[in-house]
């Protein structure tokens, strides 16, 4: 899939203008997380970790300067078992029917976490490692306990890019 398909699609639902996409993918290309390379037809493939990783900045950083910090949280966010945010939603896009089991994700960057949301109502929540380990830790009270800007991917936003990746794999698109 290409990262200007995922330009389009966060621009599409609301996520992104098109110039914040593009100045958030400019971003992360110029630190070496999304590939370079032509334009339109002719972009480089991205693969589904630097989609993620793209899609993640867009929704979550507050701006385009953060983009780069905020693209790196998805990988040291991890469950209470140590899966990475990012693992997980590359997991999510990479079925469309686990996609479609997603509601959304929430991410808070200021605190630093993530909530997972399944249409089932159960939820799955991300915080950097040091703070599973804190005593009394309580992640459904921490994801709770926040005021502020909030990063937001819908699950029909998911779901789009698990079709999009599943079209690919059959049409070399």
């Amino acid at each position: 899939m290409r990262i200007t398909q995922v330009q389009i699609l966060l621009s599409l639902y609301g996520g992104a203008s098109a110039a914040r996409a593009e100045a958030i993918a400019t971003a992360l290309r110029s630190e070496g997380l999304l590939p370079k390379g032509g334009r339109g037809p002719y972009a480089p493939e991205g693969s589904t970790e630097e989609i993620v990783r793209f899609a993640f900045a867009a929704a979550a950083a507050p701006r385009v300067a953060d983009a780069v910090e905020v693209a790196a949280l998805a990988t040291e966010l991890v469950d209470h078992d140590g899966v990475s945010l990012s693992t997980a939603l590359v997991d999510a896009i990479s079925d469309e029917k686990r996609a479609f089991g997603i509601r959304r994700m929430v991410a808070v960057v200021t605190v630093p976490m993530a909530e997972i949301e399944e249409r089932g109502g159960t939820s799955r929540f991300f915080f950097k490692r040091a703070m599973w380990e804190a005593p009394n830790f309580n992640p459904t009270a921490q994801g709770q306990g926040f005021a502020g800007l909030a990063g937001y991917l819908g699950g029909a936003v998911l779901v789009q890019l698990a079709i999009q990746l599943h079209d690919d794999e059959f049409t070399g698109g």
